[in-house]
């Protein structure tokens, strides 16, 4: 018991900042961030959006705290898995 006490306060701080890069990320006023936070609130579990999108759970969760940014691809790919369309705030040409 109490090396597993020892082991959650070793890991603790890096899940605390992990989680404080995904809000973060989340936060972004762009399309990414706006991506992240659909992931968030949507029904299906991250390993369910990640298999449909044809990525590991891993990479998704790079792009979720920041950390690395998705192919153009996968981003069609997660934009149909969520459901999501993009609708311009400007009128276009």
């Amino acid at each position: 018991m109490q090396r597993l006490r020892e082991q959650v306060a070793e890991e603790l701080p890096d899940l605390i900042r992990t989680d404080e890069m995904r809000m973060k990320a989340a936060q972004e006023d762009t399309l990414s961030g706006a991506l992240r936070r659909a992931i968030h609130s949507h029904v299906l579990s991250l390993t369910q959006i990640a298999q449909q999108c044809g990525v590991s759970v891993v990479e998704l969760d790079f792009f979720l705290t920041g950390e690395r940014e998705l192919p153009s691809s996968v981003i069609d790919r997660l934009v149909e898995v969520l459901g999501c369309k993009l609708i311009s705030a400007e009128p276009v040409k």
